[in-house]
């Protein structure tokens, strides 16, 4: 009798891990999901940041280029007076 006892219990400590698992198992893949979908998110920003960088490093280029040549005129107009 302490047989039947026991391997029922077994089954159903077996079922429990079996479902323990299972569950684990699903949260493992919801985590990876968001994790996933946070990287992409993650990875959109930084090519955001990259664009918006170039265009300003373009504009300061084009700003500068304008300075300097402002600059070269006057030390021309300097040299001839």
């Amino acid at each position: 009798m302490a047989l039947g006892f026991g391997a029922c219990s077994r089954k159903e400590t077996d079922s429990a891990a079996r479902e323990a698992g299972r569950k684990a198992g699903e949260l493992a893949r919801e985590v990876k999901k968001d994790a996933d979908a946070a990287a992409r998110k993650a990875r959109k920003v930084g090519r955001e940041v990259v664009i918006e960088s170039k265009k300003a490093a373009k504009k300061a280029e084009r700003e500068l280029d304008g300075v300097a040549n402002e600059a070269h005129k006057g030390w021309n107009e300097g040299a001839k007076k």
